[in-house]
């Protein structure tokens, strides 16, 4: 198998697990935002953005620079 079919399969396992991640995301909030006051959804959100921002900072590389 050439490089160029390896990076297009790499790339479709990718693009599925980004799809697959946002789709579960967004069926959890659905889920808690229905069984949840107003007050705790707050809560959750604020803790999913801060969760989300430091994700931003690990994949771009900024682990290895936290840890020094």
């Amino acid at each position: 198998m050439s490089l160029s079919q390896q990076t297009f399969i790499a790339g479709k396992w990718q693009g599925l697990s980004m799809f697959l991640r946002g789709t579960i995301h967004y069926i959890s909030v659905i889920i808690m935002a229905r069984y949840v006051t107003p007050d705790e959804y707050g809560v959750a959100a604020l803790s999913f953005v801060i969760l989300e921002f430091s994700n931003l900072f690990v994949n771009a590389g900024f682990g290895p620079a936290f840890a020094h």
